[in-house]
Protein backbone atom coordinates (compact mmCIF):
# COMPACT_ATOMS: atom_id res chain seq x y z
CA UNK A 1 0.00 0.00 0.00
CA UNK A 2 2.18 3.31 -0.88
CA UNK A 3 0.40 5.31 1.73
CA UNK A 4 1.62 3.35 4.12
CA UNK A 5 5.08 3.13 2.78
CA UNK A 6 4.99 6.96 2.62
CA UNK A 7 3.69 7.24 6.00
CA UNK A 8 5.71 8.86 8.72
CA UNK A 9 4.80 6.44 11.39
CA UNK A 10 6.87 4.49 9.44
CA UNK A 11 9.47 6.61 8.54
CA UNK A 12 10.19 8.65 11.15
CA UNK A 13 9.32 6.07 13.97
CA UNK A 14 12.27 7.48 16.17
CA UNK A 15 11.16 10.95 15.89
CA UNK A 16 7.66 9.90 17.02
CA UNK A 17 8.84 8.22 20.03
CA UNK A 18 11.04 11.30 21.05
CA UNK A 19 8.08 13.24 21.40
CA UNK A 20 5.80 10.19 23.76
CA UNK A 21 9.33 10.15 25.76
CA UNK A 22 7.01 11.73 28.77
CA UNK A 23 4.67 8.86 28.89
CA UNK A 24 7.26 6.04 29.89
CA UNK A 25 7.15 7.64 33.51
CA UNK A 26 3.30 6.48 33.39
CA UNK A 27 4.79 3.12 31.80
CA UNK A 28 2.47 4.02 28.71
CA UNK A 29 4.07 2.80 25.78
CA UNK A 30 2.10 2.67 23.02
CA UNK A 31 0.13 5.79 21.48
CA UNK A 32 -1.82 6.97 18.78
CA UNK A 33 -3.76 9.80 17.16
CA UNK A 34 -6.79 9.08 14.82
CA UNK A 35 -9.11 12.38 13.40
CA UNK A 36 -12.19 11.35 11.09
CA UNK A 37 -13.68 13.89 9.48
CA UNK A 38 -17.06 14.84 8.51
CA UNK A 39 -16.53 12.58 5.70
CA UNK A 40 -15.47 10.12 7.31
CA UNK A 41 -12.40 9.63 6.14
CA UNK A 42 -9.93 9.17 8.92
CA UNK A 43 -5.85 9.90 9.69
CA UNK A 44 -3.51 8.31 12.63
CA UNK A 45 0.11 8.42 13.91
CA UNK A 46 1.61 6.45 16.04
CA UNK A 47 4.62 4.96 17.63
CA UNK A 48 4.81 1.76 17.19
CA UNK A 49 5.22 0.85 13.46
CA UNK A 50 4.41 -2.82 13.56
CA UNK A 51 1.17 -2.61 14.67
CA UNK A 52 0.03 0.27 11.75
CA UNK A 53 1.48 -1.90 9.68
CA UNK A 54 -1.00 -4.63 10.47
CA UNK A 55 -4.06 -2.20 11.01
CA UNK A 56 -3.65 -1.07 7.33
CA UNK A 57 -2.85 -4.95 5.70
CA UNK A 58 -5.61 -6.41 7.92
CA UNK A 59 -8.04 -2.90 7.31
CA UNK A 60 -9.10 -2.48 11.38
CA UNK A 61 -9.64 1.06 10.67
CA UNK A 62 -13.24 -0.20 9.55
CA UNK A 63 -13.53 -1.98 13.49
CA UNK A 64 -11.94 0.29 15.40
CA UNK A 65 -13.70 2.63 18.08
CA UNK A 66 -13.81 5.46 15.83
CA UNK A 67 -16.63 3.60 13.52
CA UNK A 68 -18.18 2.93 16.62
CA UNK A 69 -21.53 5.28 18.18
CA UNK A 70 -19.14 7.62 20.05
CA UNK A 71 -22.45 8.95 21.98
CA UNK A 72 -22.95 5.71 23.66
CA UNK A 73 -19.03 5.61 24.78
CA UNK A 74 -18.82 9.11 25.85
CA UNK A 75 -15.39 10.66 26.31
CA UNK A 76 -13.36 8.41 27.64
CA UNK A 77 -13.02 4.41 27.01
CA UNK A 78 -10.96 2.03 28.83
CA UNK A 79 -11.42 -0.95 26.41
CA UNK A 80 -10.50 -3.79 29.04
CA UNK A 81 -13.98 -3.07 30.17
CA UNK A 82 -15.75 -3.61 26.85
CA UNK A 83 -16.56 -7.42 25.47
CA UNK A 84 -15.60 -7.19 21.67
CA UNK A 85 -16.54 -9.27 19.23
CA UNK A 86 -15.31 -10.77 15.48
CA UNK A 87 -12.51 -8.46 13.57
CA UNK A 88 -12.61 -5.84 16.68
CA UNK A 89 -11.45 -8.79 18.60
CA UNK A 90 -9.14 -9.46 16.34
CA UNK A 91 -8.13 -6.38 16.15
CA UNK A 92 -6.77 -6.56 20.21
CA UNK A 93 -5.70 -9.87 20.12
CA UNK A 94 -2.91 -8.47 17.18
CA UNK A 95 -2.50 -5.88 19.58
CA UNK A 96 -1.46 -7.90 22.37
CA UNK A 97 0.62 -10.22 20.52
CA UNK A 98 2.59 -6.43 19.75
CA UNK A 99 2.76 -5.44 23.74
CA UNK A 100 -0.48 -3.40 22.92
CA UNK A 101 -2.23 -3.81 26.46
CA UNK A 102 -5.00 -2.13 28.55
CA UNK A 103 -5.90 0.62 26.11
CA UNK A 104 -7.39 4.09 26.89
CA UNK A 105 -9.01 6.36 24.92
CA UNK A 106 -9.96 10.12 25.26
CA UNK A 107 -12.47 11.36 22.36
CA UNK A 108 -12.53 14.77 21.49
CA UNK A 109 -14.51 17.12 19.21
CA UNK A 110 -13.35 19.90 17.31
CA UNK A 111 -14.15 21.71 13.72
CA UNK A 112 -11.69 19.33 12.22
CA UNK A 113 -13.35 15.98 13.57
CA UNK A 114 -13.72 13.88 16.45
CA UNK A 115 -10.36 12.84 17.53
CA UNK A 116 -9.23 9.52 19.33
CA UNK A 117 -6.45 9.42 21.53
CA UNK A 118 -4.87 5.99 22.01
CA UNK A 119 -3.09 5.09 25.29
CA UNK A 120 -1.40 1.31 26.25
CA UNK A 121 1.16 -0.44 28.38
CA UNK A 122 3.17 -3.15 27.40
CA UNK A 123 2.81 -3.69 30.77
CA UNK A 124 -0.08 -6.83 32.06
CA UNK A 125 -1.59 -5.19 35.16
CA UNK A 126 -5.16 -3.84 34.96
CA UNK A 127 -3.66 -1.22 37.57
CA UNK A 128 -3.14 0.83 34.65
CA UNK A 129 -6.48 1.51 34.26
CA UNK A 130 -6.98 3.62 37.66
CA UNK A 131 -3.50 4.93 36.29
CA UNK A 132 -5.32 6.40 33.20
CA UNK A 133 -7.89 7.96 35.17
CA UNK A 134 -5.99 9.39 38.35
CA UNK A 135 -3.85 11.36 35.38
CA UNK A 136 -6.88 12.63 32.84
CA UNK A 137 -5.65 16.16 32.71
CA UNK A 138 -2.33 15.24 32.47
CA UNK A 139 -3.19 12.75 29.40
CA UNK A 140 -4.84 16.00 27.98
CA UNK A 141 -2.19 18.17 28.38
CA UNK A 142 -0.01 15.41 26.63
CA UNK A 143 -2.69 15.42 23.79
CA UNK A 144 -2.19 19.23 23.18
CA UNK A 145 1.93 18.85 22.99
CA UNK A 146 1.51 16.25 20.70
CA UNK A 147 -0.06 17.15 17.59
CA UNK A 148 1.64 20.69 18.48
CA UNK A 149 4.89 18.89 18.35
CA UNK A 150 3.75 16.98 14.95
CA UNK A 151 2.20 20.11 13.48
CA UNK A 152 5.73 21.83 14.08
CA UNK A 153 7.67 19.26 12.09
CA UNK A 154 6.91 19.06 7.98
CA UNK A 155 7.80 15.31 7.89
CA UNK A 156 5.34 14.26 11.00
CA UNK A 157 2.40 16.62 9.72
CA UNK A 158 2.12 14.80 6.36
CA UNK A 159 0.24 11.85 8.73
CA UNK A 160 -2.92 14.22 8.52
CA UNK A 161 -3.18 14.90 5.29
CA UNK A 162 -2.91 10.91 4.03
CA UNK A 163 -6.98 10.19 4.99
CA UNK A 164 -8.27 6.55 4.30
CA UNK A 165 -11.80 6.62 3.36
CA UNK A 166 -13.72 4.21 5.89
CA UNK A 167 -15.73 1.54 4.60
CA UNK A 168 -19.61 2.19 5.67
CA UNK A 169 -20.71 -1.24 4.88
CA UNK A 170 -18.04 -2.84 6.82
CA UNK A 171 -19.49 -4.10 10.21
CA UNK A 172 -17.82 -1.34 12.02
CA UNK A 173 -17.07 -1.72 15.87
CA UNK A 174 -18.32 -5.31 17.32
CA UNK A 175 -18.78 -4.59 21.13
CA UNK A 176 -21.50 -5.29 24.15
CA UNK A 177 -22.86 -1.63 24.35
CA UNK A 178 -26.32 -2.64 26.16
CA UNK A 179 -25.38 -1.05 29.33
CA UNK A 180 -24.55 2.10 27.96
CA UNK A 181 -27.80 2.82 25.44
CA UNK A 182 -28.37 6.63 25.01
CA UNK A 183 -32.18 5.88 26.51
CA UNK A 184 -30.67 4.38 29.96
CA UNK A 185 -28.83 7.98 29.81
CA UNK A 186 -32.13 9.61 29.31
CA UNK A 187 -34.30 7.72 31.53
CA UNK A 188 -31.41 8.77 34.30
CA UNK A 189 -31.86 12.14 33.48
CA UNK A 190 -35.66 12.19 33.76
CA UNK A 191 -35.82 10.48 37.27
CA UNK A 192 -34.39 13.38 39.52
CA UNK A 193 -34.77 17.06 39.61
CA UNK A 194 -31.37 19.27 39.13
CA UNK A 195 -30.83 21.13 41.92
CA UNK A 196 -29.70 25.34 41.80
CA UNK A 197 -26.44 23.91 43.85
CA UNK A 198 -25.23 22.63 40.26
CA UNK A 199 -24.84 26.42 39.47
CA UNK A 200 -22.31 27.16 42.23
CA UNK A 201 -19.55 24.56 40.14
CA UNK A 202 -19.99 27.02 36.80
CA UNK A 203 -18.44 30.30 36.10
CA UNK A 204 -20.13 33.25 34.76
CA UNK A 205 -18.93 32.89 31.30
CA UNK A 206 -19.88 29.35 31.60
CA UNK A 207 -23.51 30.23 32.52
CA UNK A 208 -23.62 32.89 30.19
CA UNK A 209 -22.88 29.83 27.44
CA UNK A 210 -25.48 27.42 28.95
CA UNK A 211 -28.37 30.13 28.95
CA UNK A 212 -27.60 30.57 24.91
CA UNK A 213 -27.07 27.02 24.66
CA UNK A 214 -30.34 26.04 26.05
CA UNK A 215 -32.52 28.47 23.35
CA UNK A 216 -30.90 26.75 20.81
CA UNK A 217 -27.43 29.12 19.69
CA UNK A 218 -24.73 27.38 18.05
CA UNK A 219 -21.61 28.30 19.31
CA UNK A 220 -20.89 30.36 16.29
CA UNK A 221 -23.87 32.73 17.43
CA UNK A 222 -23.03 32.37 21.41
CA UNK A 223 -19.56 33.86 20.39
CA UNK A 224 -20.98 36.45 18.79
CA UNK A 225 -23.77 37.71 21.31
CA UNK A 226 -21.29 37.33 24.00
CA UNK A 227 -17.90 38.53 21.66
CA UNK A 228 -16.19 35.49 22.32
CA UNK A 229 -14.62 33.12 19.61
CA UNK A 230 -16.40 30.02 18.57
CA UNK A 231 -13.43 28.05 19.75
CA UNK A 232 -13.48 30.02 23.13
CA UNK A 233 -17.86 28.58 23.84
CA UNK A 234 -16.82 25.39 22.67
CA UNK A 235 -14.04 25.16 25.40
CA UNK A 236 -16.66 26.59 27.87
CA UNK A 237 -19.01 24.17 26.56
CA UNK A 238 -16.69 21.40 27.04
CA UNK A 239 -16.06 22.40 30.59
CA UNK A 240 -19.51 22.60 31.57
CA UNK A 241 -20.51 18.91 30.31
CA UNK A 242 -17.38 17.86 32.42
CA UNK A 243 -18.38 19.49 35.31
CA UNK A 244 -21.91 17.93 35.26
CA UNK A 245 -21.23 14.74 33.75
CA UNK A 246 -22.06 14.40 30.29
CA UNK A 247 -20.77 14.02 27.15
CA UNK A 248 -23.12 15.26 24.64
CA UNK A 249 -24.74 18.65 23.75
CA UNK A 250 -28.36 16.75 24.00
CA UNK A 251 -27.43 15.05 27.17
CA UNK A 252 -26.22 18.75 28.41
CA UNK A 253 -29.43 20.00 27.54
CA UNK A 254 -32.01 17.53 28.49
CA UNK A 255 -29.86 18.15 32.03
CA UNK A 256 -30.47 21.83 32.66
CA UNK A 257 -33.45 22.57 30.53
CA UNK A 258 -35.79 23.05 33.43
CA UNK A 259 -33.34 25.19 35.60
CA UNK A 260 -33.55 28.08 32.44
CA UNK A 261 -37.32 28.07 31.73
Amino acid sequence: MELLLNHPTMNHHKEISKICSPLTKFEITYFSHVCVDAEKKFSVICNNPDFIDLYFKKEYYNVDLHTADIEVFGSYVLWDHIPRFGKTSSMGADAAELGILHTFTMVEKNKEGCHFFHFSTHIDDMLMNQLYLSNVELLKMFNKYFVNEVLKTKNLSKAYQLKTQINQSANGYEANTNLLSKEKRSEFLTNFQLGSEFISNLTKREIDCLQLLVKGKAAREIGEILNLSKRTVEFYLANIKSKLFVSSKSDLIEKVIDYFK
